[in-house]
């Protein structure tokens, strides 16, 4: 125990205290800022000490203020501590009793030396005021803080005595025997070198590597993160890689850099991806660095195909193409289609079906809350007799009743309101030729949204030829549906529409047969194919159903429905002598569990038993198929490890079966395992990688935006798009969309800018003149753009998307009914453990992905009247910029028609076919017109007819220059090589 552990213990005893210079020169031995509190103090001389003035001073006694020859000197006081640059301390100490004074000036001043501590600790013995406990403990902290640092100096200078060998050690292990670092680390560095310096040293040479030793066109140095993944050879390992990190890239370059650095041979690493698309990405990059003797990638269903040899013919769906599987599906409901027993049940279920309230079966079964309940209400399944989805159960329930009393009806048809006609309103109802529209005033009772029913009710009130019928939910909200039909009825029933002849149930069934049955069709495909991925028997199936708590009558029957076109389609394969993937895969399982493990692939003969790496790009998406196989795997392989890289963020393929719970129980599944996280996007400025991560705040580790451009995104809420005069008369009222895009495409093709179209389903979600699929309306888009800029604008879907980008992306769809798209089918997949819950999370990371494509500008489309409640919780938690529409102005184009004058007889343009199609021209079938489109700042008429010598060699010709609403601005014709100007009238043709 010290001397200030004594003096505390007795001082909080007997109440002591330190006056004794020596004692406190003991007690802070070595720390010198602890002189600090001797300033103020009183101190008292050992020995009195005679002082006498020198030169002409004089020494004045302030006792009896006279002037004396000499003085006893006794006490004074510290003023000052000074810390020389030598690290010496200075302590100036003022005495008492005396006083010096200049008899030339009359000036006084104290008697004042200057000590350092050896000096004053021999010249004083005490001090005063004494120091107090609460000093003391201050001390004692301060000393033991010395101590400690004292300490952490020494161990750091011993660490780095110790550490120096090891770091050489480690750096030449990293070089010649990677693979044992971690193994010479845990025996030999630990607790002398701490992890995080090892992983970044181990990283670094990793960098250099390969940056080394795998040049390319492109920057190839892996960041930190990525390196630490590819140089993380030990155990299995979970990357979380998030949307445009260098997923693949960092896969590839630990497959080299095991088979390069680290002298794992090709036989010994097996590489499965989720697609032909993605094995063939690994592929070309593997073999642009190992040539010949890289690993080969394959997908889960190749390596079971080669490890059953099936001698069945294989069925499976090819998207958009040939879908062999759905077929055989179709061929098992066709056959119970013919029984009337079963036709009757599948009426039974769909008519049911098209009569449920979704809405109260979800609110009376699942854990939302109401706030979220009202969230999604516009994006919960409400299906019409028609085969629209509607937005509440008293949409639908209004159409249902006009369907059964055919009377005709438009849904949210568009109508425009305003002084010069041009703000977008779509009542819920336009009944046809009857100047009635019908409004179901759904959520009345919020302040802002019966403020917004006021407006449409004014609005009518000013249209003296048509008519407003309105009602509520109140009938509907105490459970009486028959009320509120009856409610309508008198009301159209007052307003002149007679309702007296209903159509009976067989003449529904009659007008819905063939979409209800397709729809069944569909439902019951995604039932047995869900059943097949879940690797159930038919026995395995009925006990599920029996376990499982229908909501609706149309589930219960579905579901027992469904356990009998399980079971024939599994015997219809067979008979067939057909297999499908998920049983290959099944198969593939029991074979190796048995111990076949050995295969050929098309780099030769390989053996499971052998394998040390396995690589699973996409780990999102795994399946209880794929989980099932490496379970074999590991059962005759203990000793591989696994290398799984993906993003939780991008889970989208729910529907094919994967099932994220693979991906989260990960270190659980594979033991020992470490998670490591590559989180630096590389694709997307810093607003877009930002909106990506508010979506998904509180689900995981943020992106991080490698670009330091801000880029932007913007929402383009088309209920507030003002078309301007030529729009109004080119487009059909109500189809701001077409007019939207058009805008923003153009801006961003003058500027060289690539667009992409992304969408959640192929069909559109808005009221368009045209086909609202996908490929139509880009081919529309693209018709109105100049030739040779036409490809720089596509469209997808967000399926086929993911993994792709372009700078500037449209998501063209962000409402409601398309983010969730909460499908009616749903309920009847509860079953496989589904929710509504589970449903939303799955579109949640849909939107992610969509969010995600655009590298330097995004664009939303919505209309806040029906916005999708993730934009609604986007702009809850930060602002986002609405479109500026005076900086994207209708784009500016001139269309050149080149054809034959009528008034002519010979062809004139066949003998300039081949300069026309040269130049990008195209030919026009229906108007005999060879046609091309310019931007009109690329562009003149003069500039044009001064570039084509060709006029002056035929005859017949006429050329006309045609606006962006295909007015023609001028027009010339040539005769015998001679250009004028045309009549009046060829402007009208």
């Amino acid at each position: 125990m010290n001397i200030l552990d004594k003096i505390v213990l007795e001082m909080e005893f007997i109440g002591n205290h330190i006056n004794s210079i020596k004692d406190f020169y003991e007690a802070i031995y070595g720390i010198d800022s602890l002189w600090e509190l001797m300033k103020g103090r009183e101190v008292i001389l050992n020995v009195k000490e005679n002082y006498f003035p020198k030169n002409r001073i004089k020494l004045i006694d302030t006792k009896t203020n006279k002037i004396v020859a000499s003085g006893n000197l006794e006490k004074g006081r510290v003023v000052s501590i000074n810390y020389l640059c030598n690290l010496l301390v200075s302590i100036r100490v003022d005495f008492m009793g005396y006083r010096l004074i200049n008899p030339e000036n009359g000036r006084s001043r104290r008697i004042r030396k200057e000590y350092n501590i050896e000096s004053f600790i021999q010249s004083f013995i005490e001090f005063f005021p004494p120091l107090n406990l609460s000093e003391i403990k201050k001390i004692n902290i301060a000393i033991s803080s010395h101590k400690q640092e004292l300490e952490n100096i020494r161990r750091r200078e011993e660490v780095e005595r110790l550490s120096k060998p090891l770091f050489e050690d480690l750096k030449y292990i990293f070089d010649q025997d990677f693979s044992s670092a971690d193994f010479f680390y845990n025996l030999k560095c630990a607790g002398i070198i701490g992890e995080d310096e090892y992983q970044e040293r181990k990283s670094i040479f990793v960098q250099k590597w390969i940056a080394t030793n795998l040049k390319s066109d492109k920057p190839n140095t892996p960041d930190l993160e990525q390196a630490r993944a590819i140089g993380a050879v030990e155990g299995h390992i979970q990357v979380v890689a998030r949307a445009g990190s260098g997923k693949t890239a960092t896969l590839v370059n630990r497959a080299i850099f095991l088979q390069k650095h680290c002298g794992i041979s090709a036989d010994e690493i097996l590489l499965l991806a989720f697609n032909k698309e993605a094995a063939r990405e690994i592929k070309k990059r593997l073999d642009k660095h190992l040539e010949s003797n890289s690993s080969h990638p394959m997908t889960f269903h190749s390596l079971a195909y080669r490890i059953v040899n099936p001698r069945e013919s294989l069925i499976y769906d090819i998207p958009d193409a040939d879908e062999k599987q759905s077929r055989a599906i179709q061929e098992v409901i066709d056959r119970y289609l013919k029984d009337s027993e079963y036709y009757e049940e599948i009426r039974r279920i769909m008519m049911t079906r098209f009569n449920s309230d979704w809405e109260r079966i979800i609110s009376g079964g699942y854990l939302m809350s109401k706030d979220e309940m009202l969230r999604y209400r516009r994006s919960l399944p409400c299906l019409g007799w028609d085969g629209t989805n509607y937005k509440s159960f008293g949409e639908k329930t209004i159409a249902n009743f006009l369907f059964e009393h055919n009377i005709g009806y438009k849904y949210e048809h568009n109508h425009t309101r305003g002084d010069r006609g041009d703000t977008s309103y779509c009542p819920d109802f336009t009944l046809t030729n009857k100047g009635i529209v019908i409004e179901y005033f759904g959520l009345q009772g919020n302040p802002d949204y019966d403020a917004m029913s006021d407006r449409k009710r004014e609005y009518w009130q000013g249209k003296t030829d048509w008519q407003l019928l309105e009602l509520n939910p109140d009938l509907l909200r105490a459970g009486n549906v028959q009320a509120f039909r009856d409610w309508l009825k008198s009301l159209l029933e007052g307003a002149g529409i007679a309702c007296n002849d209903c159509l009976t149930e067989d003449e529904i069934w009659k007008k819905i047969k063939k979409r209800a049955i397709d729809k069944f069709t569909k439902a019951m495909g995604d039932f047995i194919k869900r059943s097949r991925k879940l690797t159930y028997t038919p026995d395995q199936l009925n006990d599920l159903i029996y376990q499982h708590k229908c909501e609706t009558e149309a589930e219960e029957r579905f579901i027992h429905l469904g356990k009998v076109f399980y079971e024939s389609y599994l015997e219809a394969i067979k008979e067939q002598g057909e297999e499908d993937f998920d049983g290959l895969m099944q198969r593939a399982a029991e074979k190796i569990d048995s111990g076949q493990t050995v295969f050929e692939s098309k780099s030769g003969s390989r053996d499971l038993k052998k394998l040390r790496y396995i690589f699973i790009d996409e780990y999102q998406d795994f399946s209880d198929l794929f989980y099932r196989l490496t379970i074999a795997i590991r059962k005759h392989n203990p000793e591989v490890e696994f290398f799984c890289v993906g993003d939780d963020w991008q889970a989208i393929n729910g529907f094919a079966g994967s099932d994220l719970e693979f991906y989260k129980k990960f270190t659980e599944l594979f033991e020992p395992s470490q998670q490591l996280h590559i989180s630096t996007n590389y694709r997307s400025h810093e607003s877009i990688v930002d909106i990506g991560n508010k979506l998904m705040q509180g689900k995981g580790e943020p992106a991080r935006a490698n670009k330091q451009e801000v880029g932007k995104v913007e929402i383009v809420d088309l209920s507030k798009f003002k078309p301007s005069t030529g729009e109004s008369e080119k487009f059909r009222a109500g189809d701001e969309f077409t007019q939207s895009i058009l805008r923003i495409v153009g801006k961003a093709i003058d500027q060289n800018k690539k667009v992409t179209l992304l969408s959640r389903t192929n069909r559109l979600s808005w009221e368009l003149k045209s086909s609202n699929k996908l490929d139509s309306f880009l081919y529309l888009i693209r018709l109105k753009l100049p030739e040779d800029r036409r490809n720089m604008i596509s469209a997808s879907t967000i399926h086929k998307y993911k993994g792709a980008q372009n700078d500037i992306v449209i998501l063209i769809d962000c409402v409601a009914k398309s983010y969730p798209l909460i499908h009616p089918n749903w309920i009847f997949s509860r079953i496989f453990g589904d929710s509504l819950e589970k449903v939303i999370e799955d579109e949640r990371r849909l939107f992610y992905v969509a969010l995600t494509r655009a590298v330097e500008h995004l664009f939303i489309i919505t209309d806040s009247s029906k916005q999708s409640p993730f934009l609604t919780e986007l702009l809850g938690r930060d602002s986002i910029t609405e479109i500026d529409w005076s900086e994207y102005p209708l784009f500016s184009c001139t269309e050149v028609r080149v054809g034959n004058q009528d008034d002519k007889d010979n062809d004139g343009v066949l003998f300039v076919k081949d300069l026309l199609k040269a130049e990008h021209y195209e030919w026009n079938d229906r108007a005999k017109q060879w046609r091309r489109t310019y931007f009109t700042s690329d562009f003149s008429i003069p500039g044009f007819l001064d570039k084509y010598s060709w006029l002056e060699t035929v005859d017949g010709v006429e050329i006309q220059f045609l606006d962006n609403h295909e007015n023609v601005i001028e027009a010339y014709i040539v005769t015998d090589g001679k250009l004028k100007k045309a009549p009046a009238y060829y402007k009208n043709i």
